[in-house]
C-alpha cells in the first residue's frame, strides 16, 4: 500500500512523501502506517491536525493600535478633536474623533511607522512622527494641544 501526500520524493526508504504547509512538515513513515486498516484513520487525523494548525496561524493578528487622550495646556480634555494616523511606508491613513473624555482609539493598523496629527478648533495642530507599531502592540500617545489658531 502506498500513501502519496505530495510529489516530493526522498531517498530514505522509510519516508514515503513529504507535504509542507505553513512550515509544518509531515512525514508519512512506513513503519507507522504499515498496511493496516487504521491507515486511513491515521492519515485523516494528520490532515485534520494540519488543517487546524493552518487555521490557527491565519487567526493571528498582524496589526497594532494607537490610543490616547487629547488635552489642553491646563490638562482639560478636548472632545471632538480629529486624530489622524498616517503610515509612512504606504501612506495609509485612518482618522477618528475624540469622545467626551478626550479619548481616541485607532484599531487594527498595519504594523509600521506612523505620523499622528491632531486638530481641534481653537488649538494649534499637533504632529508627532516616528510612532512605531509592532505586531499586537498598542502605542499610547496623549497629545497636549497648545492654544492658538489652527493655522499657526
Amino acid at each position: 500500500m502506498r500513501y502519496i501526500l505530495s510529489s516530493t520524493r526522498h531517498d530514505d526508504p522509510c519516508q514515503q512523501d513529504v507535504t509542507r504547509t505553513t512550515g509544518v512538515t509531515l512525514l508519512v513513515v512506513r513503519s507507522l502506517l504499515g498496511d493496516s486498516k487504521n491507515n486511513m484513520k491515521i492519515v485523516s487525523n494528520v490532515l485534520a491536525f494540519v488543517l487546524l494548525a493552518c487555521l490557527s496561524l491565519s487567526a493571528q493578528q498582524i496589526t497594532g493600535n494607537i490610543r490616547g487622550t487629547v488635552t489642553d495646556p491646563s490638562g482639560a480634555v478636548i472632545q471632538g478633536s480629529a486624530v489622524t494616523a498616517q503610515q509612512a511606508e504606504t501612506g495609509l491613513s485612518r482618522t477618528t474623533t475624540t469622545d467626551r473624555e478626550g479619548n481616541y482609539v485607532l484599531l487594527e493598523l498595519p504594523v509600521g511607522h506612523y505620523r499622528l496629527q491632531v486638530a481641534a478648533k481653537g488649538f494649534q495642530e499637533y504632529v508627532q512622527d516616528g510612532i512605531t507599531l509592532n505586531v499586537n502592540e498598542t502605542a499610547s500617545v496623549s497629545p497636549h494641544l497648545a492654544v492658538g489658531s489652527e493655522k499657526q
